[in-house]
């Protein structure tokens, strides 16, 4: 299952329980379901009322994959109508290449961080009064207090379930169907978002839940030579 915002401005926000905005990484899975040719927001995390944030969202053309870092926008890779695409990004700093934007695990936009940005509120799916909403689902969404590295999104990109679970703040698995649970933190800190309008559920990308534990053999099975007495 994935949350399905109809491009009507509904969307998920908090203004609580935030990470340093200095130190962070966001990541989900998201698909456009119509091209509005238009910005359509994936995330926004920073100022709560004006534009001093970071943004990872689609160009005016609706379908270019683009960054803002509060002071300028830099474009990425051109997404596809109706594909599901991995999204992360990380914030290391305030100096050059230290906003980093992900696609399907492989660096797309490499952008500097800024000081003037502030951790005051978080969107998921459009801003408030629905501005650059977004029209297609999300899935698999986690927050962290925290960097996490190439190799780290890689694998957490695989499945719904957190891989990583030092230093989450928030993972909204978006699975499940009922009403209450559209904005449900179940990392277990309970940093819920709040809903804003109503989104819906369709199906969502498809990846594992979570990986797969070996386990190991109940009983010790000796070396052949041991069975038949062999002394070397």
């Amino acid at each position: 299952m994935s949350l399905r915002f109809n491009g009507d401005g509904a969307h998920l926000s908090r203004t609580t329980n935030l990470p340093s905005i200095t130190s962070w990484t966001m990541m989900g899975w998201f698909k456009i379901s119509v091209d509005t040719n238009t910005n359509s927001l994936f995330w926004q995390f920073g100022h709560a009322t004006n534009d001093e944030d970071y943004e990872v969202v689609t160009d005016i053309d609706g379908t270019t994959l683009r960054a803002y870092n509060g002071i300028t926008s830099t474009n990425g890779s051109l997404l596809t109508v109706g594909t599901w695409y991995h999204l992360a990004s990380t914030v290391s700093g305030i100096g050059p290449d230290e906003y980093l934007v992900y696609l399907n695990g492989v660096l797309d936009i490499t952008m500097a961080g800024s000081a003037a940005n502030t951790a005051e509120k978080l969107f998921v799916g459009s801003l408030a009064a629905a501005v650059i909403p977004l029209n297609g689902s999300a899935a698999a969404i986690k927050f962290y207090n925290a960097v996490l590295t190439p190799a780290e999104i890689l694998n957490e990109m695989q499945f719904f379930v957190p891989v990583r679970t030092a230093n989450l703040n928030t993972w909204l698995h978006c699975v499940d169907p009922a009403s209450a649970n559209f904005g449900k933190d179940v990392s277990g800190n309970g940093f819920d978002m709040t809903v804003n309008g109503v989104p819906t559920f369709e199906d969502g990308p498809p990846i594992s839940w979570k990986p797969i534990r070996r386990k190991r053999p109940l009983f010790f099975t000796a070396p052949r030579r041991w069975l038949f007495g062999a002394t070397h």
